[in-house]
């Protein structure tokens, strides 16, 4: 039996885990995302170690924002802010400080994949998943393959607007659960979750009409 550690590089925290070759979640770890490049490094590393130290890794999987280059190992385009510090770097420098195999994938393209591989897209030779955190991702299987697009954006939606004429907004702003958080934040000065918007719906206006409009915003963006 093989083992893997993943390493999903977010724009608030890096969440981390050990599956075996079936796709088993062995172990699983959330940490607060490093100030900079060589913070980020050295976080992997330590949680290579501390992984490898209960099981025998033959290698890395990265999932990153940005246009991430498999080929290359190397992130371009545009970040959230708090990681553009990936932006030109090379997550291929790992290998030699970990000695085992690294692999890189944008974020939503590895989320397609792992639905493919053991969730809801098993069977599937055709897929889409959305991945809503700090901005709204998008990764396409087409006949079993990514479809990474003439600029390796492929299935990367969040930039799009709905309508430029009738709203200014992203589709990030209107679906990914950082920005509609803050919507409500800024009307009222607490801190709701999304879950929690739902919760307390029928007896907060302003959460029902915020996680309703982000109910109708996330179905228009999925047709």
């Amino acid at each position: 039996m093989k083992y893997f550690l993943g390493v999903d590089i977010g724009g608030t925290s890096i969440k981390s885990g050990v599956v075996d070759e079936a796709g088993r979640l062995l172990s699983n770890n959330k940490l607060p995302l490093p100030p900079d490049w060589p913070g980020l490094m050295d976080c992997i590393v330590g949680l290579f170690h501390e992984a490898a130290a209960r099981y025998p890794l033959s290698g890395v999987g990265l999932a990153t924002p940005g246009i991430t280059n498999p080929c290359t190992g190397t992130i371009s385009g545009i970040a959230a802010p708090p990681v553009a510090y990936i932006l030109g770097k090379c997550f291929f420098e790992l290998g030699s400080r970990l000695g085992v195999p690294v692999a890189l994938e944008q974020d939503a393209n590895c989320a397609v994949l792992g639905e493919h591989w053991v969730g809801n897209a098993q069977g599937c030779s055709s897929a889409v998943a959305l991945v809503l955190g700090t901005g709204l991702g998008g990764g396409i299987l087409l006949d079993g393959r990514i479809h990474r697009g003439a600029h390796m954006l492929g299935g990367d939606i969040g930039y799009a607007c709905m309508s430029p004429r009738i709203c200014k907004h992203s589709l990030s702003w209107h679906t990914a659960p950082v920005y509609v958080e803050g919507q409500y934040t800024e009307r009222t000065g607490r801190i709701y979750t999304i879950p929690m918007m739902h919760e307390q719906r029928n007896s907060d206006p302003v959460a029902a009409e915020i996680y309703d409009t982000f109910l109708g915003d996330l179905a228009n963006t999925i047709l």
